[in-house]
């Protein structure tokens, strides 16, 4: 049976490293006081729609999404330019961007568990949680590529 730990696992073997990779061995994390620029890099750098925020303890506190991400670039889009936006994201830090509730999963989760806590609170990942501490992220690609996968 596939769990949500090999999901993650899987996740984090195609994780790009960035700044942040030693933080609890997974690569998609960010901190609550970083700037939105540095999130908004390494989403992009690493093509990722997800970054997991620490608390100063590296325990998870939220999950920042790029759509959190795109209230800034809003600046563009109202005709304020590139720069404009850029200087907006390192004003801003992650924690006033984030929202909402942090919804987990254990490691030994079946696949099926996490699908249905993704459609039923309406997120598009959980971070993995073992004793408390993160040791992955399950994201709604990772499960489409799983079914993808599993039809060749």
């Amino acid at each position: 049976m596939l769990t949500a730990a090999m999901v993650g696992r899987i996740r984090r073997q195609r994780a790009r490293n960035a700044p942040l990779a030693a933080a609890n061995g997974v690569a998609d994390v960010v901190r609550r006081n970083d700037q939105l620029a540095l999130a908004d890099e390494l989403m992009r750098e690493g093509g990722i729609r997800h970054l997991v925020v620490l608390e100063a303890d590296e325990l998870p506190c939220a999950v920042l999404s790029q759509r959190d991400i795109f209230r800034g670039a809003l600046m563009r889009a109202l005709g304020f330019g590139g720069r404009a936006e850029e200087r907006v994201l390192k004003q801003v830090v992650v924690k006033e961007a984030i929202g909402g509730e942090l919804y987990t999963i254990a490691p030994d989760a079946p696949v099926a568990e996490a699908a249905r806590a993704m459609l039923d609170k309406h997120v598009s990942c959980l971070p993995v949680l073992e004793d408390g501490k993160l040791v992955g992220i399950v994201t709604a690609t990772d499960l489409v590529r799983l079914v993808a996968d599993a039809k060749q």
